[in-house]
């Protein structure tokens, strides 16, 4: 493992509760580009999610990358390190959050897509595949993070923190 980044609260207020879930995060490049998901508001993202009861990292990491990208021809090659966030929960405003992810370096096989399979979600978010330099990426998410007209996803700071030491690994 690269990295290892801790963002948000370090502790929890005695007798807090904390949701907890554990995501895999694919880093997929090509000819000096990485796929990541734009969002409607311009910010970028790896592809990923949350891992489901019974299913291992590499499990929800393919399954993931198949739904958000359409890419189902995929290696997993090692992990590049991971993040931790402890914020409140977004939902459930008395309790507090804790998302743990791990950033797999990952090469495509084949260029056969089958299509994106978004939830209601996602498709409100307007993701779209884009292969961009980690550069650009990093700046779009700093400019989203930056502007003051429309809240950033929650997900802005840990995928530039992670856009940060990634750019340092040999891809």
């Amino acid at each position: 493992m690269v990295f290892r980044i801790e963002l948000g609260l370090r502790t929890l207020p005695d007798g807090s509760v904390c949701n907890h879930r554990e995501s895999a995060r694919a880093v997929i490049a090509e000819n000096g580009r990485i796929l990541l998901l734009r969002t409607r508001k311009g910010d970028y993202k790896f592809p990923g999610g949350a891992i489901k009861p019974g299913e291992s990292r590499e499990e929800a990491l393919l399954r993931e990358v198949a739904e958000e990208t359409g890419y189902t021809d995929i290696e997993v090659m090692e992990e590049l390190g991971s993040t931790a966030q402890i914020r409140r929960d977004l939902y459930e405003k008395e309790k507090y959050f804790r998302i743990e992810s791990s950033f797999y370096l990952c090469r495509l096989l084949s260029k056969k897509n089958q299509g994106q399979s978004l939830d209601p979600n996602e498709i409100r978010q307007g993701l779209k595949l884009e292969f961009v330099t980690i550069g650009e990426a990093i700046r779009a998410n700093e400019r989203a993070l930056a502007d003051g007209s429309e809240q950033p996803y929650d997900w802005v700071p840990r995928e530039t923190a992670a856009l940060r030491e990634i750019a340092k690994c040999p891809l």
